[in-house]
């Protein structure tokens, strides 16, 4: 189910997301009192989004770049996202954000078998997987000055860069439980039981660049 949507004025922020998701199952009678219930879900969702400037401004897709330049007198490349904050005006934001993608995997399953007393006998387990991923590299670069003064004098002007790498990482959880429901009286029941949960450390999936 894809959507997207849009706000702002003279900036506008394009988001953009989709979400699809399969449930498959299985009931199985395995004897008069064994019964068995299977259930299997596939879940992925993305989600992008991009800061512009509105496009009756006639502006290039890469002039924010140029302006970087001129301000920190170093060049400044297309693809990069900028976040000028000028004290007392506020801030001017443009290029991708983020682009972001995951799935998801969960098996679970659950046997019960009625004892031939009052006993109810419940057994099963639940297991998930799931993976973010950073689907391409994204560098932020954050320009601070105090006043518009300083900007267009180009002093006291504050930078800061950070570049991040495309990524994808797995985090597992798996749990275990045993229950039972003992019926003790027509109107008295008790359920107890134990459950067991494992989770893993999350594990990147991408190699690092410039490692064997």
């Amino acid at each position: 189910s894809p959507s997207r949507s849009e706000f702002g004025n003279s900036q506008i922020n394009q988001f953009a997301a989709n979400f699809s998701s399969f449930t498959a199952g299985l009931n199985a009678r395995l004897t008069p009192r064994l019964v068995n219930e299977l259930r299997g879900n596939f879940l992925h969702a993305g989600a992008g989004s991009t800061w512009q400037q509105e496009k009756s401004a006639g502006l290039s897709p890469c002039y924010f770049a140029e302006v970087a330049s001129a301000i920190t007198r170093s060049p400044q490349e297309c693809t990069t996202f900028f976040r000028l904050s000028i004290g007392g005006l506020g801030q001017i934001a443009s290029g991708r954000e983020a682009n972001h993608r995951q799935r998801q995997w969960n098996l679970a399953d659950t046997a019960s078998f009625t004892t031939g007393g009052s006993h109810q006998l419940r057994t099963g387990f639940d297991y998930r997987r799931i993976t973010p991923e950073r689907r391409q590299a994204i560098v932020n670069s954050n320009i601070m000055v105090n006043s518009i003064e300083d900007l267009l004098n180009q002093r006291n002007v504050w930078l800061t860069s950070t570049r991040l790498e495309p990524n994808r990482l797995s985090l597992s959880e798996l749990s275990l439980f045993v229950q039972d429901t003992w019926r003790l009286h027509s109107r008295l029941t008790l359920t107890y039981g134990v459950r067991w949960e494992w989770s893993a450390p999350p594990v990147s999936l991408q190699p690092a660049k410039g490692l064997q």
